[in-house]
C-alpha cells in the first residue's frame, strides 16, 4: 500500500507507513523483527522523500533493533546497506560544491569532518553486510561492495575501491547482465 502512493501521494504514504508502525506495536513486542521491519518501510519513504535525516533515524532504529532481537537476516542486510547508502548520501549533500567537482580526480583533497564521519558510518554499515556476506542474499552483497567502492573513491583510495568494485561485479557475474541497473552502476564505478 505505501509503494503504491509513493508516487502520487507521498505524504500520504508516511502517514501509512506510521499508522502500520502504530499497529505493529499494538500487535507485536516493541523489540521485534516486525516493528523493525516497519521502521525500516517509513525510512524507505522517508529517502524518496529526499529526508535523509529521518530516514537515518528510522533505518539505525531498525537495524539496531535486528541486531539487539539477533534477526540477522535478509531485511537486516538490506536495512544495513540502505543506512549505510543515507550515510553515503548525507556525506555527498554536506560535501562543498568545490570538493564536489574534484571527489573522482586523482588530486587527494581534505574533506570536512562531517563527511569523514558519516562516510565511516557508511563504511560500517556495508562492512557488516560484507562481513556476514554468506547469510546475505547476493545482491545485497554486491551492492554493498559496490556501496563500499563509491565510499573508497570518495576518501581518494582508489585500490581499495578498485578491489570492491570488482568484487561486487565478480559477484553477480552470470546473474545479472551488464546491462542489469546494479552491475551497469559497478561498471561505471570501475
Amino acid at each position: 500500500i505505501v509503494a503504491t502512493y509513493m508516487a502520487t501521494k507521498p505524504q500520504l504514504a508516511v502517514h501509512i507507513g506510521c499508522e502500520r508502525l502504530e499497529h505493529t506495536l499494538n500487535t507485536f513486542p516493541a523489540h521485534s523483527a516486525p516493528v523493525a521491519a516497519a521502521h525500516n518501510e517509513i525510512a524507505a519513504t522517508l529517502v524518496a522523500l529526499d529526508d535523509l535525516e529521518g530516514a537515518e533515524k528510522e533505518f539505525r532504529q531498525a537495524f539496531d533493533m535486528f541486531v539487539e532481537i539477533g534477526h540477522v537476516g535478509s531485511t537486516a542486510f538490506t536495512t544495513a546497506n540502505n543506512l549505510g547508502y543515507t550515510y553515503f548520501r548525507m556525506a555527498d549533500e554536506k560535501m562543498p560544491p568545490k570538493l564536489k567537482k574534484q571527489r573522482y580526480s586523482l588530486l587527494r583533497f581534505k574533506l570536512p569532518p562531517e563527511c569523514v564521519e558519516l562516510l565511516e558510518n557508511a563504511s560500517d554499515m556495508f562492512h557488516f553486510v560484507i562481513e556476514h556476506r554468506h547469510d546475505a542474499d547476493i545482491k545485497v552483497v554486491a551492492d554493498a561492495l559496490n556501496n563500499l567502492g563509491t565510499v573508497c573513491l570518495y576518501r581518494g583510495r582508489f585500490f581499495q575501491a578498485c578491489e570492491s568494485i570488482t568484487a561486487s561485479l565478480q559477484a553477480t557475474r552470470g546473474i545479472f547482465s551488464d546491462e542489469h541497473p546494479d552491475r551497469a552502476s559497478a561498471l561505471h564505478n570501475l
